[in-house]
């Protein structure tokens, strides 16, 4: 419920942005009219604006209000590699309310500070994946909802444009993962949920298993222990569905039926049995 209000939230003040930028621009009115200093304000600035058409040495054009001879109030800059900035424009940089868009597909919209975005706004990729959310100084920063064209969604914290701090990813097979993040990748405490009906709790490390964690089986079977590169490997306890324990030295990774044991089995009745634990079956020497 809170990460649903969290991302309706952010997605609300993109919108509210727009609509107040673009009320206000179909009603006529210039950020010059306020009196007040907010973002793409041109109270700073001696002249008043004109609207005029700039070349710059590198082929790009700019239309739109100038004054000091720089782009200065509401304009567009349209780059040689097809490339465009429309917004509003502080000192030749984009200030304010703007959106930049490229011939790949891939835009920004939101608030722009000194030509960069900050504070709340939208990214498309090239590839077709979005985020609504947070930037700092051009970068996803804050709390994000990222939205991958693979179907995988990403709510949580950012921080220089990856992952950092706390987020949930649900993957488009169902699989959810909630915890801890660190450079694009889960790291530290989490817990995961698989479309099968397994989960793990514990450690990550560069997204696998990594530390001490428990996984349960959707059957109920129960394994805590040390994991490495997502795999049993030291000490381990496992408990299977006949309430047998097997504590001793693991290795190997269950899913590809290879995780192998080296244990002691303790049976409900108080007997104790030595042996190997081999795809699935204790083997006694």
């Amino acid at each position: 419920m809170g990460k649903k209000f969290l991302y309706g939230s952010i997605l609300l003040n993109v919108i509210l942005i727009g609509f107040i930028l673009i009320s206000s621009l179909e009603r006529g009115e210039d950020a010059t009219n306020s009196g007040k200093d907010t973002a793409g304000s041109l109270s700073a600035v001696s002249v008043a604006p004109t609207i005029s058409t700039l070349t710059y040495p590198d082929g790009s054009v700019y239309e739109g209000q100038m004054s000091n001879e720089m782009a200065n109030g509401l304009g567009e800059k349209s780059y040689p590699n097809g490339k465009v900035f429309t917004g509003t424009w502080k000192n030749n940089a984009i200030d304010g309310f703007g959106q930049a868009t490229s011939p790949n597909g891939s835009y920004y919209i939101g608030h722009w500070l000194k030509g960069k975005l900050e504070n709340i706004g939208i990214r498309r990729d090239k590839e077709g994946s979005f985020y609504y959310g947070e930037f700092k100084n051009g970068q996803e920063s804050g709390l994000g909802t990222l939205y991958l064209k693979s179907q995988d969604v990403f709510i949580g914290s950012w921080k220089d444009g990856k992952q950092s701090g706390h987020g949930t990813y649900i993957y488009k097979d169902g699989t959810i993962y909630i915890g801890n993040w660190a450079e694009g990748n889960q790291s530290g405490q989490g817990k995961q949920l698989f479309n099968d009906g397994d989960s793990y709790v514990g450690e990550y490390k560069l997204g696998q298993f990594e530390g001490q964690g428990t996984y349960i089986f959707g059957n109920g079977i129960r394994f805590d222990g040390v994991w490495k590169s997502g795999k049993r490997d030291g000490e381990g306890t496992l408990t299977d569905l006949n309430h047998v324990t097997y504590m001793g030295e693991w290795y190997g990774d269950w899913n590809d039926n290879t995780a192998k044991g080296i244990v002691t089995a303790y049976y409900p009745n108080g007997k104790t049995a030595k042996g190997q634990y081999v795809n699935g079956k204790f083997i006694k020497p």
